[in-house]
């Protein structure tokens, strides 16, 4: 039968728990994306904006709109209720913003959500932020998708979490 696109994908069996329980991963087109893009560049550890990705300027705005804007609102300065939503999702912590946690959306595409607090004299703020090697793994547009992806699922998971959990951020 011809070849697949990507080699061998036995190791989708084992994709991390974490990932699975996040949901980050869903998409057939996002894999599609990773297995013919990916090129096994090491991850650089150093968290960029959807804007330093290829063309990511040209949609940063909207980008945002839909995602650190939609985050500050939903969680209206409840940093505690971010941090709670974030570890029932397996966001691992990062020391970034009030609060931010990193998500493995697949192998070698990780994502941060870094929440900043508002106080008298600025808003709330939210964003998104991608692993500086991102364009060795995916395309711009399949990044926007995950990030939309990551906070809907962070709103979705603060709705759901009541104040009985025992889901602790600490």
């Amino acid at each position: 039968m011809g070849s697949s696109i990507g080699g061998d994908l036995s190791h989708l069996e084992r994709l991390p728990r974490s990932v699975r329980r996040a949901g980050l991963a869903d998409g057939a087109g996002a894999l599609l994306y990773y297995f013919s893009l990916a090129d096994g560049c090491r991850l650089a550890h150093t968290w960029i904006s959807f804007a330093d990705l290829p063309d990511g300027r040209f949609y940063n705005q909207a980008f945002q709109g839909y995602t650190g804007k939609e985050l500050a609102q939903a969680f209206q300065n409840d940093l505690a209720a971010f941090e709670r939503a974030a570890v029932s999702l397996n966001g691992e912590r990062v020391a970034l913003g009030g609060a931010a946690f990193a998500f493995q959306a697949l192998p070698r595409a990780p994502l941060c959500a870094v929440y900043w607090p508002g106080d008298e004299d600025f808003p709330a703020s939210a964003q998104a932020l991608f692993d500086a090697a991102a364009s060795h793994y995916l395309t711009t547009d399949a990044y926007a998708i995950l990030g939309s992806t990551l906070t809907r699922r962070l709103i979705a998971a603060a709705k759901n979490l009541t104040p009985e959990d025992t889901h602790h951020a600490d």
